[in-house]
């Protein structure tokens, strides 16, 4: 998994980073206790946080640390609770949030409504995600199929039994590192939405956890060449798995995807400025007549100024094939509107060609949840022509979404 996300310049291996650097002194709180760790610490937590929203979760890691400290001192609860250096911990953590997101400050309204509208996406039935759903139990799917998909079945094994491990021997480092996974899958495996990487900073936790039952394991053994033959042998095997699948995404990342080969042909064989519906992945550079009305569009539903289409505008003229573009949204974006999957009002505006990806047999298997894409894009298989098709493997990054992947361009014009 880690190997995977770093080659794609999204939140996930900042975050990771961000989190492990915290979690330096928020270890420091559960040895010493010291101001300066809570206040790195805090800081840490909070631009991580910034960074991505589920790194807020460091904040139980940092309150398990200083509970489990205090406890080993004796001092009753309303002193562990009320202690002044956790309370200053946890306001650096607000701080370092603005300081790495001073948005979420200046424009709190819009904020607090979409943080509130991400939280019942993850943990309802109302995030239009057409892969990454869960099916059944969410705790056992993470145990069955994400950190499996993340590290590798050996290394899943081996880790939950180093878990259990320490669990069993109850020192404060290891209750304090079961205590951080164990809540954190119990908070995430509630969501009707589990991705893999939401666990890429409590990943290396575990792993913690499995590289010390494996050499504790191997102390038994006394002859130190046999020992450490052991951890050499058992690591190759644990290793071997996550390996394999490295080595298949890179070769799979190394193709060219399918949607630059479409994007390709299509500036090929379709004239700059044709009218086309495009789902998103696939990327047509819009010209200026299409800049203006989805800029338009972005204003009149309040979700934004459009600044990466204003910068656009400024240099589109230049390019060599721009085209009228009719954006196909995901029901999961928020610019998602049904007037936008409006085949009969394409057909009027002159859309010659429609291009989707493999998401349209997602939603074309479970019509009675995807109506509108379902709906339109049967439209589009029934009155259109299928001119080209591009078929190719998607990198494994996540289960749920499969490896193969596609393009098909229909040529929807009037007869």
């Amino acid at each position: 998994l880690h190997v995977a996300a770093a080659h794609y310049a999204n939140t996930d291996i900042p975050v990771m980073v961000l989190a492990l650097l915290a979690l330096t002194p928020i270890v420091s709180v559960l040895r010493e206790g010291a101001w300066r760790h809570y206040v790195m610490g805090g800081l840490l937590i909070g631009l991580a946080t910034a960074t991505k929203y589920n790194a807020a979760w460091l904040g139980v890691a940092l309150v398990l640390a200083h509970l489990i400290r205090t406890s080993a001192t004796g001092a009753p609860w309303p002193e562990r609770v009320g202690f002044p250096k956790l309370w200053l911990g946890m306001g650096l953590i607000v701080i370092g949030f603005f300081l790495g997101c001073p948005y979420a400050l200046l424009d709190w309204k819009t904020f607090l409504a979409s943080v509130q509208k991400l939280r019942w996406e993850l943990m309802t039935s109302e995030y239009h995600f057409a892969s990454y759903r869960v099916h059944g139990p969410g705790h056992w799917f993470v145990l069955t199929s994400v950190l499996p998909s993340a590290v590798g079945l050996p290394l899943t094994i081996v880790s939950l039994i180093g878990l259990g491990s320490a669990l069993w021997k109850r020192r404060s480092e290891d209750l304090w590192l079961a205590g951080v996974v164990l809540t954190f899958i119990g908070y995430v495996g509630m969501w009707d939405i589990i991705k893999p990487r939401y666990f890429i900073y409590i990943l290396p936790l575990l792993l913690l956890l499995a590289a010390r039952w494996c050499v504790e394991l191997a102390d038994r053994l006394r002859a130190v060449p046999i020992r450490v033959a052991a951890l050499v042998a058992g690591w190759g095997l644990l290793v071997a798995t996550p390996i394999q699948a490295i080595v298949q995404f890179d070769r799979q990342v190394a193709q060219i995807p399918v949607a630059v080969r479409a994007l390709a042909w299509m500036e090929r064989h379709v004239p700059s400025g044709t009218p086309v519906a495009v789902a998103a992945g696939v990327p047509l550079v819009p010209n200026k007549a299409s800049i203006r009305r989805q800029l338009e569009e972005i204003r009149a539903k309040g979700i934004g100024q459009g600044i990466r289409l204003q910068r656009l505008a400024r240099y589109v003229s230049s390019l060599p094939a721009t085209y009228d573009v009719w954006s196909l949204p995901y029901p999961w974006r928020e610019d998602f509107d049904p007037d936008d999957l409006d085949f009969a009002k394409h057909r009027q505006a002159g859309v010659r060609y429609v291009v989707v990806t493999d998401e349209m047999e997602q939603y074309l298997a479970d019509p009675s949840r995807y109506p509108v894409h379902a709906q339109y894009y049967t439209a589009v298989r029934d009155a259109g022509r299928l001119v080209q098709e591009f078929r190719g493997q998607r990198p494994d990054v996540d289960p749920g979404l499969g490896t193969e992947e596609y393009v098909l361009i229909y040529d929807v014009g009037k007869s």
